[in-house]
Parts: C-alpha cells; sequence; structure tokens
C-alpha cells in the first residue's frame, strides 16, 4: 500500500510540474520539480519520459538538474544517440564543454546520420578555439543540409577565424540569400568587410541589420565612417551608444581617437584623461595621451607620458617605437637612438629598430653608421 500511495504521489508531483511549466510559473514549477526528483524511486518512467522532464528543465534553465535527469534518460535507453545527445547540450548549457563534445561525439559514432550533434559538436569545436575541426563538422553537416543558413554562417566565421576570406564570404553571401532578415548573419558578414578594409562595403551591411540602437552594430558603423573619414557620422553612432551606455569603453575610446583625427583633439585629450583616472596604469591610454599631445606639438607633455607608458608596460615596443619618432621628429637624434633599445629587444621589431637608428644616423650625416644599420635592418649583416 505505501508503496501505491509514493506513485501516487509522485505522478501528482509530475502533473503539478507540467501544469505549472505549462503556465510558465517557472517557481512553482520548479518546486514540483525538486519534490517529483525527491520521489523518484516511486516514479516509474522509460527514456523517453525522463527526457521530456529534462528538456523542460533546460527550458527553464535548470540546467545541473536537467543534466541529472537526462543522465538517467542515457542509462534507461542502454545510451541512444538522441539521449546522448540532449544530456550533450545540457552540458553545452552549463559550460562543461569537455563532457558535451564527448557526449556528441559518442553519439555522431552510434547513429553516423544523426547530424544534430554533428552541428551541436561543431559548435562546441569553434568555442573552444579548434576552428579547422569545427569547420570540418559544418562542412560534412552541409554535405546533408545545404540550405542550412546557421551551418553556412557557423562554417563563414571558422573560415574568417582561419583568414580564409574568400571561403568565408561565399558561406556568409549564401546564409544571407537563405535569411535576409537574420542579423546576426548579417553583422558577421558585415564584419568579414571590415577585417577586409572594405568599410564602405562594411557599412551598407551594417546597415541592413534592423533596430535601432544596438550597441554592437553602432560601435562598429561608428569605427567603419571613421576609418572613411566620416566623422561626423562616426561620432554621432558613438554618442547613441553613450547615451545608452554613458561608461561604454570601446565607445569612449574610439571617439576620442575620432575627435583627434578631425580636429578637436582638447575633446580627445579629455575623454582620454577621464579614462586614465579609472586606471593609472594603463599603458595604452598614456600611449594614446602622448599621441595625442604630439598632435598638439607639445613634445614636452608628449614624451613624459610616452615614457610613462614605457614605464609602466615594462617597455613596449609600441610606445618605444612613437616615443623614437616623436624625438626624432624633434631633432633630440642622440635620446631616440637611445631609446630604440626597447625595440632591440623584441624579436618583431629588430628590423624596425634598426632600420629607424640607420634614418637617424642619416640625418645625422653619419652615412657609414647609416649604411650599417640599414644593412641590419635587411637581414645582410
Amino acid at each position: 500500500m505505501r508503496g501505491f500511495k509514493e506513485r501516487i504521489k509522485a505522478f501528482w508531483f509530475k502533473g503539478n510540474y507540467y501544469a505549472y511549466y505549462l503556465l510558465r510559473d517557472n517557481k512553482k514549477a520548479c518546486c514540483y520539480l525538486d519534490s517529483l526528483l525527491n520521489n523518484a524511486n516511486s516514479f516509474t518512467a522509460d527514456a523517453e519520459e525522463w527526457a521530456k522532464l529534462g528538456i523542460m528543465s533546460m527550458k527553464i534553465k535548470r540546467y545541473d538538474v536537467a543534466s541529472d535527469i537526462l543522465k538517467r534518460a542515457v542509462d534507461y535507453s542502454a545510451r541512444e544517440a538522441k539521449y546522448l545527445y540532449l544530456l550533450g547540450k545540457s552540458e553545452q548549457q552549463k559550460g562543461d564543454y569537455h563532457s558535451a563534445e564527448a557526449l556528441f561525439d559518442e553519439a555522431c559514432k552510434k547513429d553516423k546520420d544523426f547530424y544534430e550533434a554533428l552541428f551541436s559538436k561543431g559548435e562546441i569545436k569553434f568555442k573552444r578555439g579548434r576552428y579547422q575541426e569545427a569547420l570540418q563538422c559544418f562542412q560534412m553537416y552541409l554535405k546533408a543540409r545545404k540550405n542550412d543558413a546557421l551551418a553556412l554562417n557557423n562554417a563563414g566565421l571558422s573560415h574568417l577565424f582561419l583568414n580564409e576570406l574568400a571561403e568565408a564570404e561565399e558561406c556568409f553571401s549564401e546564409a544571407v540569400r537563405l535569411r535576409p532578415k537574420d542579423n546576426d548573419i548579417i553583422f558577421n558578414y558585415a564584419t568579414l568587410f571590415l577585417r577586409e578594409k572594405k568599410y564602405k562595403e562594411a557599412v551598407k551591411k551594417y546597415e541592413m541589420i534592423s533596430g535601432e540602437g544596438n550597441i554592437r552594430v553602432l560601435c562598429a558603423l561608428g569605427y567603419c565612417y571613421g576609418q572613411i573619414g566620416e566623422f561626423t557620422q562616426s561620432r554621432s553612432c558613438y554618442y547613441k551608444v553613450l547615451e545608452s551606455d554613458s561608461k561604454n569603453r570601446e565607445a569612449l575610446l574610439n571617439l576620442a581617437v575620432v575627435c583627434a583625427k578631425s580636429g578637436e583633439k582638447a575633446c580627445a585629450l579629455r575623454i582620454f584623461t577621464n579614462l586614465l583616472q579609472l586606471n593609472p596604469e594603463d599603458y595604452e591610454l598614456l600611449n594614446d595621451i602622448a599621441w595625442v599631445y604630439e598632435m598638439l606639438e607639445d613634445y614636452e607633455k608628449a614624451e613624459e607620458y610616452y615614457l610613462k607608458g614605457l614605464n609602466v608596460s615594462a617597455g613596449d615596443p609600441k610606445i618605444a617605437y612613437n616615443l623614437v619618432c616623436c624625438l626624432d621628429r624633434q631633432g633630440k637624434y642622440s635620446e631616440a637612438i637611445d631609446a630604440a633599445k626597447y625595440l632591440k629587444t623584441a624579436p618583431d621589431w629588430q628590423r624596425t629598430a634598426w632600420s629607424s637608428v640607420a634614418r637617424i644616423y642619416e640625418k645625422m650625416g653619419a652615412d657609414s653608421l647609416a649604411i650599417y644599420y640599414y644593412n641590419r635592418a635587411l637581414g645582410l649583416e
């Protein structure tokens, strides 16, 4: 009798869980789900029933609970592919990509035509930075479902990260043709043009994205407009971003750059200085401030900030090169040669160091030394 009552109670919990789930009362649904699981030994269910509960649990974002439930489905089914896939999706939502990938792999081995698992395996590999492997998954998927816009988009992104730009464009253009109003696909297509420095083409694509106030689109548009010299439009985009997010760092930094380029150097300096107050050891900001002072021909201040940046960054070669150029412009040749020592220690900057030193010696009239260092820059000595 006790066992019968426990089973009735379990089914009552299940019925209430379903009812409140359908009513979208997630709080009460979760309470009845927990009660059902606490009485799981009295709840007779097959793999399909456990899977249904697991899927509903994922929909209300109870991923840990969903995983526990779906493990029951996997066990009851003797590890059928579709239940392995569902458990993998739950692990993916939890952020356990290692377990998710292993489950998707197993599902694919159990059923080679289980394309959903193949697609999800590609997503996981992409998130883990294994772009070539991800691309292979999406390409295999597309052989069976060639008109899947999302798979084409993901393949395009994989090509993009592999710097295979022509292949990426082919994928994105087809994905947009299939889903012409999908904002995410259009954004990725536009970003390809931005990567190729085709800023006017990128602007046309970004402007196709529906919905105003999209911060990532406005930031991208602002950057593209700035690159083609349309500074008024660029500033307008960044101001719109700042209206909704006044502390957006990307918008503030790019706005400052646009202001500097368009002649509003005082405005640029004010933005950079305000940002520096939040982190006085941000050497990139110190470099930016020095750059603006150099534009203002206040070389003393420019040197001061370049030196601060060098000190804080422990000799960042980009800042060192800017300092060398700043000193060179003032005719401070000995100091410029001394500053070039920071470049010599950075393998990727050594040729720049030798050519900078050679150019300075040439200005000083020391032709033999100039030739010597030019040869070093060319790798001849």
